[in-house]
């Protein structure tokens, strides 16, 4: 998803200290040169009660920076720089009680639905929460991710990004000894926030660049990666912050929460849903995110995905197998669900096409099937839809093709050999500028078009393919002819006949007959990629100015 990086204005807050003792706190400004605006700030808070505020000493929340880095120190008194120079020394501020933040407005929770379907957790911002203890069948108490590396995600859709909101954490800030932990969250000025606590009281910060927008689903994502050194944030897939750092986080003595802070502090107002914590480092690069997330044995310490959950349920079930299922306090369930993002291929009429290695799978010798879903931006020039064929190789081997000839009208060749075929053509043109379902099928009867469904042409005598060592091609032949200018989706090979009648396309070709033996290439697009969901691995490789579109049947 595109977005704009937002210009972070610079500003110093003063922070209150803790009950119990004299606190003091630094807050160190520099401006980097070469093109980065940075505010770099530390502070630590000495603490001399053990009876002292989880809520009354909140880290920042909201610190706007550009290359965020955020270390506690010691000072006695603050000291406030700018550009460089000593501007101001004063005294800290008396202790005060943090409110706990509200949040303006009613939750977009919807009615409950009855257990069984998807659903999102509703979160009010003000006391609804999930906690999850330390699961009594995980000794090695997987959710604490010490030593990392470590990648926390969610789904959310915020009710309000104006305050700071906790979206997931198991930290230890305030406590007086030990602990340490991690938090996702958002700041009061709208930015994804990742700290790192190396102890109960020394934190790492990373804030990222764009502000988030409400009421709409977002993927947010934290990866903490020791390899290479570097904190990141993204924001719907795309990179949001980065920022050099090897700390990674200490063990916890704290609960794991979402839509909180252990301590009771900063509430989410909104909706969460698949929400995953890995002790890895899943993302290093931009990527699309996925609407279900799924656990991966040895990465995944929990998934929470509250499908199919009842407020009268126990827990809240975890999904990654270690047993870190949690409990609802004040939450409710949504039927507002993250929905998948669907694309199409997007071809220019010249050297944009898809190519799939050659695969036993796709080298047909029985029944064939081939369909598309295609918006054509003209019909006067042959195009190629789909194709596995050698034409004018010499010594080379058959296959087939689904086209359109400059007359607009479908046609479908087999080849028995590579300088030897048979056609069908179409009864009548397809216009351009529509989305239009072709399919074409050979068995031993015969070979058939349909256009929408309709029966469009029919040779009654049986002609099947011979094999071939070419690549299967989308958008235009192997041998580098007949580029397709237009929208292509839902592209299926399967080899069995699969219509001899009349039938109703489908927009989205449903998962339970992409799973049957007889589909042996699937490329649906949703992902940005020519990925074969078919099972088979038939891969495809994006060329020349291919893109994808939003534009789908």
């Amino acid at each position: 998803m595109k977005k704009k990086a937002q210009q972070r204005r610079k500003q110093i807050q003063s922070k209150p200290g803790s009950r119990g003792g004299r606190k003091a706190a630094v807050i160190l400004g520099l401006v980097l040169s070469l093109g980065l605006t940075g505010i770099i700030y530390a502070q630590m808070r000495i603490h001399s009660s053990i009876n002292s505020h989880l809520a009354a000493s909140p880290i920042p929340q909201d610190t706007p920076v550009d290359n965020p880095e955020t270390k506690i120190l010691k000072p006695t008194k603050e000291y406030i720089y700018a550009g460089g120079r000593l501007v101001a020394t004063e005294e800290p501020s008396a202790p005060t009680s943090s409110p706990t933040p509200t949040q303006s407005g009613s939750p977009t929770a919807t009615p409950t639905p009855p257990p069984g379907g998807a659903q999102s957790l509703a979160l009010n911002g003000a006391g609804a929460y999930v906690q999850v203890n330390d699961s009594t069948t995980d000794p090695n108490k997987s959710l604490d991710l010490d030593g990392g590396p470590v990648t926390l995600e969610a789904w959310v859709k915020f009710n309000s990004t104006t305050v700071a909101q906790t979206v997931i954490a198991k930290e230890d800030h305030g406590q007086t000894t030990g602990g340490g932990g991690y938090e996702l969250a958002i700041t009061a000025a709208g930015k994804l926030r990742l700290n790192i606590w190396t102890d109960y009281n020394t934190y790492y910060s990373t804030i990222g660049a764009t502000t988030v927008s409400a009421g709409v689903w977002h993927h947010v994502a934290a990866v903490v990666d020791g390899t290479a050194n570097r904190r990141r944030i993204y924001l719907d897939g795309q990179l949001d912050a980065s920022v050099s750092g090897s700390q990674m986080p200490a063990a916890s003595l704290s609960a794991f929460t979402i839509g909180r802070r252990p301590n009771g502090t900063s509430y989410l107002g909104g909706l969460v849903d698949e929400v995953r914590v890995s002790k890895a480092a899943l993302y290093t690069a931009d990527f699309v995110p996925q609407v279900s997330l799924t656990s991966t044995t040895g990465m995944t310490k929990g998934l929470w995905k509250f499908d199919g959950q009842a407020i009268t349920d126990p827990y809240v079930n975890d999904g990654s197998g270690l047993g870190n299922h949690g409990q609802l306090s004040g939450a409710a369930y949504s039927s507002d669900v993250v929905q998948a993002a669907r694309y199409s291929l997007s071809l220019n009429g010249a050297d944009a096409y898809v190519t799939v290695p050659s695969t036993s799978s796709l080298s047909l010798t029985g029944p064939v099937t081939l369909e598309a879903w295609v918006k054509f931006d003209t019909t006067s020039a042959y195009q190629t839809i789909i194709a596995k064929e050698e034409h004018a190789q010499m010594g080379g081997g058959g296959g087939y093709e689904l086209a359109i000839l400059s007359t607009g009208k479908v046609r479908f060749n087999i080849w028995t050999d590579y300088n030897t075929y048979s056609s069908v053509t179409s009864y009548d043109p397809v216009l351009p500028g529509g989305w239009r379902h072709i399919a074409a099928v050979a068995d031993s009867n015969g070979r058939r078009i349909y256009v929408d469904g309709a029966e469009q042409g029919n040779v009654t005598v049986g002609v099947l393919p011979t094999a071939g060592g070419s690549a299967f091609t989308i958008g235009r032949r192997p041998n580098n002819t007949y580029p397709l200018d237009g929208l292509v989706d839902e592209v299926r090979v399967s080899n069995a006949a699969l219509y001899t009648v009349p039938f109703g396309p489908q927009s989205a070709i449903p998962a339970d007959l992409f799973k049957q033996p007889s589909t042996v290439g699937l490329w649906r697009f949703n992902q940005r990629t020519a990925e074969d969901t078919s099972g088979l691995g038939n891969h495809g490789q994006l060329q020349g100015g291919t893109a994808f579109s939003t534009d789908v049947k």
